[in-house]
């Protein structure tokens, strides 16, 4: 992985780690006026050069399938 794909992939991680962070802060509240806790996992891929659709989705889906695997509240970067 070059340098900017790096620089990339870690700024997709800031970006889906804040848009986590505010989901598990989030009181949701429920018809009883209970709250509900929210966790996130997420898989993320990075465009390859001439990669195709359906390529993109599955690597951004096998790492989303890798965060559940191993507990709440995961990012995981799909491998290039």
């Amino acid at each position: 992985m070059n340098n900017k794909n790096t620089y990339i992939d870690n700024n997709i991680v800031v970006v889906v780690g804040k848009i986590r962070t505010e989901l598990t802060n989030f009181k949701f509240r429920i018809e009883s006026n209970e709250t509900v806790n929210i966790t996130t996992r997420a898989g993320v891929a990075t465009y390859i050069s001439k990669e195709g659709q359906d390529s993109l989705i599955n690597r951004a889906e096998q790492a989303m399938y890798l965060s559940k695997q191993n507990g709440r509240n995961r990012i995981t970067v799909a491998e290039q």
